[in-house]
């Protein structure tokens, strides 16, 4: 009995681990909707008790299955990320179990789709933040299922996946009680299956499922630009990010390459599009108009007389040094033979024909690798207590999200650089401050051909939709690309190749109402998780005094 009872447990994991990784690895997102269902089975055969460490289980096996390749660009990554995840979800679901134990559904479900939101509302928020997984980014690779996040956000997925999974648990519960057997090793045979499809338990949730997907067809297939074209050339110069950027080859042969690429395109290109950190020697912003480098390109820029030059670069800004004096930022790096301390950011850099530069330095940082989460505390006490080796290298940021503006044409565009796409609320305010179309830089060869670049890739096409923003995505290796405001990619260069795109986008000024109000479903969450947690103590309070 013992064993098979162990059995269950890790087959009820497994399943979630399939249900779950399917859409992040280009299969099908459809699972989704089924993905809870093992867990919340096992919690009921097991009243509750002994379910979590299968749960915690099942966490990490779905983390490291979708984000193994992480561990390409940094080891402790594919360690990291499950440890923080199962963590943080973790404890949430074992408060979840203390609740569906002692109170009724009514009050358990509410907590359990608003506490799963609110934990992924905080993991993206908060000083360590990875929202990579966020439930409503499995629909990545089907944009036009969800083209209502112009509505929602992300988030709005989490919402639909949840609510889905507890209906077609309660309808398989119902099926159950009208067939006389129970178990889930029964539900998984196919005569169940196929009961379970022409049973009218299951119209609720089907109906649930069909209409968002139906009113997403809907808008997807009558959907229409305004048409405000600007000409866009992306350029995917190729340089293996591990033998040849930093160090195989020199700054003036890397930049050969891009600008060898760039002169194939036409002379009525609005806008050139250059990958993160393609320019990678060190930039100093008081200089930046007098770089050499910078000259190259503006005199390259003579050909193009309407066009703008938008590229990735690591640049410093320095600040004096007295005597005695403190660190004027927490990122802030000196020694004792640099007279002024600086801070190294990783920018996108703006190029016109007069080698007027604007900039913009990358803010929503990696954990662990870019940034180091709770720099007041460390900060208050001093800085880092222990030295791991590379503290030295975190980057700096900004507060506002900066747009560049054409000075031609006087349209304004958004540079997301990498793992900012990933964050949708953080992504939209470049469109609130103004950007009238967006680009992403990225290098993307850190992760090799793993199904992590396609993922990042997929994911901008839902930053589009909840946007309404065209997209020019410029990857160093690949996948480079044109999205339009529906969430297509129009044009994209592949995997592991030196190209040029060359194609159209269209600007749009209107804001959606996601763009306006971001992600208004997690800060909801938030509350409603607050108040049925009081409710839940609440209730525990009065039965025990009742009792008494």
């Amino acid at each position: 009995m013992y064993r098979l009872k162990q059995k269950k447990g890790l087959v009820c994991s497994l399943l979630f681990t399939l249900f779950a990784s399917l859409a992040w690895l280009d299969i099908t997102p459809l699972t989704l909707f089924v993905m809870f269902v093992p867990l919340l089975y096992l919690q009921r055969e097991k009243q509750g008790k002994g379910v979590l460490p299968w749960v915690l289980l099942a966490f990490v096996l779905w983390n490291t299955a979708v984000c193994w390749s992480v561990g390409h660009a940094t080891l402790i990554a594919p360690v990291a990320i499950p440890l923080v995840f199962t963590v943080l979800f973790g404890s949430f679901f074992a408060l979840y179990n203390k609740v569906w134990r002692k109170t009724k559904l009514s009050l358990a479900y509410p907590f359990l789709i608003a506490g799963w939101i609110s934990a992924e509302h905080l993991y993206t928020v908060g000083e360590i933040s990875f929202p990579w997984l966020t439930l409503g980014n499995g629909f990545a690779i089907t944009p036009y299922f969800v083209q209502w996040y112009e509505y929602t956000g992300v988030l709005g997925g989490s919402l639909w996946v949840l609510i889905v999974n507890i209906l077609i648990f309660e309808s398989l519960k119902k099926i159950e009680l009208a067939s006389g057997k129970a178990g889930f090793s029964h539900l998984l045979s196919w005569r169940m299956l196929s009961t379970t499809l022409r049973s009218k338990h299951f119209i609720a949730p089907a109906v649930v499922v069909a209409v968002p997907m139906l009113y997403s067809l809907a808008v997807y297939f009558t959907y229409e630009e305004s048409v405000d074209p600007v000409e866009v050339a992306i350029i995917q110069p190729n340089i293996d990010p591990y033998n040849e950027k930093f160090g195989g080859l020199t700054q003036t042969q890397q930049e050969d390459i891009i600008l060898g690429l760039a002169q194939k395109a036409p002379s009525t290109v609005g806008y050139f599009v250059a990958p993160e950190t393609a320019l990678d020697n060190s930039f100093w912003i008081h200089t930046l108009s007098g770089n050499p480098t910078i000259k190259r390109i503006g005199s390259f820029m003579k050909s193009y007389p309407n066009a703008e030059f938008i590229t990735g670069a690591m640049v410093r800004q320095r600040y004096p040094k007295g005597q005695g004096d403190t660190k004027p930022t927490f990122t802030a790096n000196t020694s004792d033979r640099l007279p002024y301390y600086y801070d190294t950011y990783n920018s996108a850099l703006n190029i016109d024909t007069t080698k007027v530069v604007e900039y913009y330095h990358k803010s929503y940082l990696v954990t662990g690798v870019e940034s180091l989460p709770f720099e007041d505390f460390f900060q208050a006490i001093g800085g880092v207590p222990i030295d791991l080796g590379g503290f030295a290298s975190f980057f700096g940021k900004q507060e506002e999200r900066t747009v560049f503006t054409n000075t031609k044409s006087e349209k304004s565009m958004g540079v997301a650089i990498c793992f900012e796409s990933v964050n949708s609320g953080f992504y939209s305010e470049f469109v609130k401050n103004g950007a009238d179309a967006m680009s992403i830089i990225t290098n993307d060869g850190w992760w090799k051909d793993t199904p992590t670049h396609r993922q990042h890739l997929s994911f901008a096409l839902l930053r589009a939709i909840e946007n309404r923003r065209s997209i020019a995505r410029s990857a160093n290796t690949g996948v480079s690309a044109i999205i339009n405001q529906r969430g297509d990619i129009v044009k994209s260069a592949p995997w592991d190749s030196a190209e040029l795109i060359v194609g159209t986008i269209n600007y749009n000024d209107k804001l959606t109402f996601y763009t306006r109000y971001g992600n208004y479903i997690g800060r909801i969450s938030i509350y409603i998780f607050a108040l049925t947690f009081l409710y839940f103590i609440s209730y525990i309070y009065k039965k025990r005094s009742h009792l008494n």
